[in-house]
């Protein structure tokens, strides 16, 4: 699958009398890798649904590649979906399933709901070898027929990475990804993430709570603070006044922004 563009103009969304992401606009180019930072409730997670059409906005404009996704019908929309793989943050597995059922899941968007549920409960051979050649990717070959409930959360995280690869994406979009594992497998899952869209030329979109390895892994930086964006560049470029100006405190001996 080719790698997608997206583009944002203008954009808000409102939930409520809040607004979530205020006048956005912004160009991801095919094939890129960028990082969104910021403090907690500041909109990146609504940028990434906003990408895959699960949020609407209110005014403005989201396109994925040629596509207007306002004038997608519901079909067109699942067909974009297709191309889109998530890693959520809460992964979203079926633990009592075995991983190759829910690496099979990924195919939900290509196959319809009937197919993908016969590839699940009776896969055929070559289904199955590709799922263990994602697996053995991800660097979980031998856990392919074990429950996944009786797997580690870093290996459950493989498996999350796995089902999105299976929809052949040309895109990943992955929501703080690493934010419930230990700092040596989060750096871990982040490699294994930018280096496999590296290697398909996959455009990555992902939320990180963890400024140091959005340093180390992303050419491109985009904070958000308040539902805008505060800073778009080069990692060595939020330093100084450009940090204190994302992060800084919302009052003396305050914390960060909650949510």
């Amino acid at each position: 699958m080719a790698p997608i563009a997206f583009t944002l103009a203008g954009v808000t969304v409102r939930f409520g009398d809040r607004v979530a992401l205020d006048a956005v606009s912004l160009d991801v180019r095919a094939g890129e890798r960028v990082a969104l930072v910021g403090p907690s409730g500041s909109g990146k997670t609504t940028l990434l649904r906003l990408l895959n059409g699960s949020v609407r906005p209110v005014s403005g404009t989201v396109r994925a590649g040629d596509d207007d996704l306002a004038s997608l019908s519901p079909a067109g929309l699942r067909a974009l979906r297709a191309d889109i793989g998530v890693v959520h943050q809460d992964l979203r597995l079926v633990p009592n399933l075995r991983v190759s059922q829910n690496v099979l899941a990924g195919g939900f968007g290509r196959q319809g709901l009937a197919g993908a549920m016969r590839a699940m409960w009776r896969p055929r051979r070559g289904d199955l070898e590709r799922a263990h050649a994602l697996l053995a990717r991800v660097g979980i070959a031998d856990r392919l027929f074990e429950r996944v409930d009786r797997l580690s959360g870093g290996q459950q995280q493989r498996v999350a990475v796995a089902r999105a690869l299976y929809q052949d994406p040309g895109v990943l979009l992955a929501d703080e990804p690493v934010s419930a594992v230990d700092p040596a497998r989060a750096r871990d899952t982040v490699a294994l993430l930018t280096d496999i869209c590296i290697e398909r030329g996959l455009t990555l979109v992902m939320s990180l709570h963890n400024l140091d390895l959005a340093r180390e892994f992303f050419p491109r930086l985009v904070g958000l603070r308040d539902g805008a964006i505060r800073f778009d560049g080069a990692p060595s470029r939020l330093e100084g006044s450009a940090y204190r100006e994302l992060y800084r405190l919302p009052h003396a001996g305050g914390g960060p922004d909650g949510g």
